[in-house]
């Protein structure tokens, strides 16, 4: 639950709803929620239901994964069905994050079918295209079979929210499914770091602010024979220094950049680019002297947890860098977006499966104030075509980055946008370098992300605009007809598919010989009419 931002500025936004009573979150252990989040649960206002995720080890060869999936989803569409029909009261409308569209759209339609709720999608992006880059192929049974299942349960379902409006646009176009475009949107608690804050969450991430290998990025105690003192001497940061008469924190002249990326580490991010674009980086900056404090002249801190961190920690150890420090941590939901609002610059990695999507932390840096160096679209496929039967092969969905990046990102006025690791070093070069030209390119994205955050608005109120209208119907809304008979013939089939499997379980007892059906014709009692 904690990993899903939007998913919880959802129950947020319904729990401080005056038409709804109360909401339930669902979902996986693991990260902690929000401050605002944690608040309403505390006080009861929302319920939190944590659900296991490794209910069966997954497998390390693709056969043994062939037999893995089918049974984890049918494991997981069980789990699902208790938590919805058993364990909640009755619920009036279920919102669903997908992906993962297996199985919680199946589960999402028989808890209609089941209790009468409504049912809105969330579509955050393509689940089918998820298992075709997974190593699958365009052509797989299981992705075929994914798309069908995907467009038909998402057609059947009541309400639609997506991300994009490309996305938007292909769901209309391929699925016939209406989604509204709910654009993701940061909370109010993003923003710029006021000084005195930066300097507290500095100081207490000094600990953490080190090399992959542990070695210390700035002298920890400067000794005797050295010109200069350690930054943190004297209740400092090499960004911050404290006045030790007024305890007024005043901003250092001559700071390390602070550069910042957020992760999951996972496979949809390449961070091979990022460290091949910080070599080159480092040579350009090799000639320029040191902060006066000491230590590295730019800092990227890289913030997250996942499956690869281990792997690229190894690879960032293997680097000789001069005038770059690289720190991998783990933030608290509440420190996060006080570090955004530190940084001076932001760089977004994430790929997308379908090209539909953005990322989310792109949005939290904007939010903040941050200029953002995004990658951009890769290879363009076919995905605006004419529509393609849900039979037939899809296209291939080559969009491993952004077809829609221009949502969001304008390049050259609220962030830019490179496409290898030699077009994001010149970025980076010409943004953070010790130069007043450097200072003064970087002054005008943020002025520039300043300017587009003003016209757009924030969650809350982007929320109750696109959002509370599909969620909080004032009536029944169109198709609700259709919506009736589709409910009556579910439950027709599963009394059905439930009378059928107990008959052939019957049989089956029968045959074994623990059931007997046979009777005595002589004790039959016949009427003589």
């Amino acid at each position: 639950v904690g990993r899903s931002p939007r998913m919880q500025y959802h129950a947020l936004s319904l729990a401080r709803s005056p038409e709804v009573a109360h909401v339930t979150l669902i979902g996986y252990a693991g990260s902690r929620c929000v401050p605002e989040v944690e608040a309403l649960i505390d006080s009861g206002r929302i319920s939190l239901r944590l659900l296991r995720e490794d209910l069966v080890p997954r497998p390390r060869s693709k056969v043994a994964y062939l037999a893995y999936a089918p049974a984890k989803a049918l494991l997981k569409l069980g789990q699902l069905l208790f938590a919805l029909l058993l364990l909640l009261p009755r619920v009036d409308v279920l919102l669903l994050q997908t992906p993962p569209a297996i199985p919680t759209l199946a589960a999402a339609w028989l808890a209609r079918a089941a209790s009468g709720c409504m049912v809105v999608v969330d579509w955050h992006n393509l689940g089918f295209s998820v298992l075709e880059h997974g190593g699958l192929g365009a052509s797989h049974p299981y992705v075929l079979a994914a798309r069908l299942y995907e467009a038909l349960l998402g057609w059947s379902l009541d309400g639609h929210l997506c991300v994009t409006a490309a996305m938007s646009g292909w769901l209309r176009e391929h699925w016939s499914v209406r989604a509204e475009t709910l654009y993701d949107r940061p909370p109010a608690f993003f923003r710029p770091t006021p000084l005195e804050q930066r300097h507290e969450l500095l100081r207490r991430l000094r600990p953490a602010l080190v090399a992959p290998g542990g070695a210390p990025l700035w002298e920890e105690k400067a000794p005797p024979s050295s010109p200069r003192s350690s930054p943190w001497d004297a209740g400092g940061t090499p960004w911050t220094s404290l006045d030790s008469g007024t305890g007024q924190v005043r901003a250092r002249p001559d700071m390390p950049a602070l550069l910042v990326s957020s992760t999951s580490w996972s496979a949809d991010e390449d961070f091979g680019v990022l460290l091949d674009a910080l070599l080159l980086l480092d040579t350009s900056l090799s000639s320029s002297a040191p902060p006066a404090c000491g230590g590295p002249r730019v800092l990227v801190a890289i913030t997250g947890k996942g499956p690869l961190k281990q792997h690229y920690e190894r690879r960032v150890a293997g680097l000789a860098l001069r005038r770059i420090g690289i720190a991998t941590l783990w933030l608290e939901p509440a420190d996060y977006p006080v570090m955004l609002g530190c940084a001076d610059l932001g760089v977004c990695l994430h790929g997308s499966t379908s090209g539909l999507d953005l990322p989310m932390k792109v949005l939290d840096m904007l939010g903040c104030g941050l200029p953002v160096c995004a990658v951009g679209l890769d290879s363009l496929s076919d995905l605006r075509g004419p529509a393609h039967s849900l039979l037939a092969t899809p296209p291939p969905l080559e969009l491993t980055r952004f077809d829609c990046l221009s949502e969001l990102v304008v390049d050259g006025t609220n962030g830019l946008i490179f496409r290898d690791a030699r077009q994001l070093a010149s970025q980076l070069l010409r943004l953070l370098a010790p130069t007043k030209e450097a200072a003064a390119a970087l002054a005008a994205l943020r002025a520039g992300v300043a300017a587009s955050e003003a016209k757009r608005p924030r969650w809350a109120e982007n929320w109750n605009e696109v959002a509370a209208p599909v969620l909080l119907p004032r009536g029944a809304g169109p198709h609700a007809a259709t919506r009736r008979l589709m409910r009556l013939g579910t439950l027709a089939l599963l009394v059905a598919l439930f009378g059928a499997c107990l008959l052939r379980g019957l049989v089956w007892m029968e045959r074994r010989g623990w059931l007997d059906f046979s009777f005595d014709e002589s004790e039959v009692l016949v009427p003589n009419w």
